[in-house]
C-alpha cells in the first residue's frame, strides 16, 4: 500500500507544476503517490502533467472536473488515494526534503494521532524576501496554540481538543492543509467545506469536534509562497484592498457556516459570535471598507456585526462615527 497520498488541486497553474514536482522528488521519503487534481484549466496542464509522467517513475495520476474551487478539487482527489495518509499540496509551495518524513515518522510513532502538523515560514514569490520566519510565532512570541496543548513528548506538542477547538475559532491554532498530514480515515467522515478561502479552518474545527487527535510539531518545514493569485485568507495581508475585502468576506462567510455544527458548546457559539462582531465591525467596517472611504458598506458591516455581539459600546460609537462621516462626505 502506497504510505501517502499526495493530493494537489491546480487551476491554471501549469508554469508552477515543475517546480512543484521538484519539491516532492526531493522528499526523503519516497513512499507517496501524486494525484494531481485539474480544476478546470484552459492553459497546457494536462499536456505538462503528461510531461511529467513520462518523465518520472513514481505515480502520478491525472484527472480533470469542471471549475469549483479548490475545497471541491481536493475532495475530488480523495477518494482515488490508495495512502494510508493523506497530504495536500499547492503548486505554488514548496515542501522542505524532511517534511513527509516526519510527519510519517511522528505519526507511525504515535498511533493514536490522527493527524500532525508543522510550521510555515512566509516569503514573498517574485522576490525570495521572508515575510514571516514561522506561523506559530508573532513578533517572536509563541502564538495561543501553545496554550493548547496537553502535553509534550520528544519536539511533538499534542493538543488538547476542548482547548484547540475553541481556539480555533476564536484566533485560528496555525493549522492549515498543506503543513498537515492525516491518517487516511479522517476523510471516510468529513470532506472539505466547500469555501474559496477559510475551508481548511472549519475542516480543522470539525475534526477537533469529533474528537480525532492532533498535534504539531514546533519545526519549520513548509514555505508558503504569497503572490498576486493566492486564494487563501493569506491575502488578508496584502496591500490590494479590494482583494483583502473579497478575503474577508469569504472568511466570514465560512464562520457564518460554522454555527451549523451542532456539536458546539455555548461557550463556543459566544467565541463564534464575538470573532464575527470583531471581524465585521473591525476588520471588514473599520479597517477595509471605512479606511478606503466606503462609509456606506463599512456601516452595513458594522450593523451586522453588532447583530452578533451588541454588548460592546466601541462597536455603536465606531458605526456612529461612520455614519456622521458618511453623511458629511468624509
Amino acid at each position: 500500500m502506497t504510505a501517502v497520498s499526495i493530493i494537489l488541486p491546480t487551476y491554471n497553474r501549469s508554469h508552477f507544476l515543475d517546480n512543484a514536482f521538484q519539491s516532492l522528488l526531493a522528499q526523503t521519503f519516497k513512499e507517496w503517490e501524486l494525484i494531481i487534481v485539474d480544476d478546470g484549466s484552459t492553459d497546457n496542464t494536462e499536456e505538462k502533467v503528461k510531461e511529467l509522467q513520462s518523465k518520472n517513475t513514481f505515480p502520478i495520476k491525472y484527472c480533470k472536473r469542471e471549475n469549483g474551487g479548490a475545497a471541491l478539487a481536493r475532495n475530488t482527489g480523495i477518494p482515488l488515494a490508495k495512502g494510508e495518509f493523506i497530504a495536500f499540496f499547492d503548486s505554488d509551495d514548496y515542501w522542505d526534503a524532511d517534511h513527509l518524513s516526519r510527519a510519517i515518522s511522528a505519526l507511525k510513532k504515535n498511533p493514536s494521532l490522527d493527524w500532525l502538523y508543522f510550521a510555515c515560514r512566509r516569503k514573498d514569490f517574485l522576490t525570495g524576501a521572508l515575510l514571516l520566519p514561522s506561523t506559530f510565532y508573532t513578533n517572536n512570541q509563541k502564538n495561543p496554540l501553545f496554550s493548547c496543548a496537553s502535553h509534550k513528548s520528544d519536539d511533538i506538542y499534542f493538543l488538547e481538543n476542548e482547548k484547540a477547538a475553541l481556539c480555533q475559532i476564536k484566533v485560528g491554532i496555525d493549522s492549515g492543509l498543506q503543513n498537515s498530514v492525516f491518517r487516511r480515515h479522517i476523510f471516510n467522515k468529513f470532506l472539505l467545506p466547500n469555501f474559496r478561502v477559510g475551508e481548511d479552518r472549519l475542516f480543522i474545527l470539525q475534526i477537533l469536534k469529533a474528537n480525532f487527535k492532533g498535534a504539531f510539531v514546533d519545526r519549520v518545514t513548509v514555505t508558503y509562497n504569497v503572490h498576486d493569485n493566492n486564494t487563501s485568507d493569506t491575502n488578508l495581508n496584502e496591500s490590494n484592498k479590494e482583494k483583502r475585502i473579497l478575503a474577508m468576506e469569504r472568511l466570514i462567510a465560512s464562520y457564518i457556516e460554522t454555527f451549523k455544527l451542532s456539536s458546539l458548546s455555548l461557550r463556543e457559539k459566544n467565541a463564534l459570535r464575538k470573532r464575527l462582531s470583531e471581524d465585521y465591525v473591525w476588520k471588514l467596517g473599520y479597517s477595509l471598507q471605512r479606511e478606503n472611504g466606503n462609509y456606506r458598506d463599512a456601516a452595513a458591516s458594522m450593523i451586522r456585526g453588532i447583530r452578533y455581539w451588541p454588548f460592546k459600546l466601541s462597536y455603536w460609537k465606531t458605526l456612529l462615527v461612520t455614519l456622521l462621516k458618511g453623511v458629511k462626505g468624509g
